[in-house]
């Protein structure tokens, strides 16, 4: 039997063998065959690096967590310490101010003292 198709770079009519065409669909076959062994691997590949890719994730979530849980500690002792020192603040202008009204009366014990030699 002769088969007739038409190749993709040749627009006439090629006429061969029975022998023939299944040749050159084995070939086909086979080419067909070889492209998809490597997609299966690059699959393969992919799925695997896919895997990295979630641990990778996994482990910068982990080291996400534990920076998080250590700021929200920090915050904590940042607060403690804005209010001893917001308390210390307070004690001071407290004793400046006690040392100003002393101040004030040493001058006119002062002034008194000098009125009166």
């Amino acid at each position: 039997m002769l088969f007739h198709f038409k190749l993709k770079n040749n627009l006439r009519g090629v006429i061969m063998s029975n022998e023939e065409f299944q040749t050159l669909v084995l070939k086909k076959f086979d080419k067909l065959d070889k492209d998809m062994t490597e997609l299966k691997t690059d699959i393969i590949e992919l799925k695997s690096g896919q895997t990295e890719i979630k641990t990778d994730i996994t482990k910068i979530d982990k080291r996400l967590t534990a920076i998080e849980n250590k700021l929200d500690d920090l915050e904590l002792k940042n607060a403690e310490r804005h209010l001893i020192l917001s308390k210390d603040i307070k004690s001071i202008k407290k004793d400046m101010s006690t040392i100003e009204i002393v101040t004030s009366s040493n001058y006119a014990d002062l002034a008194k003292l000098k009125a009166v030699k």
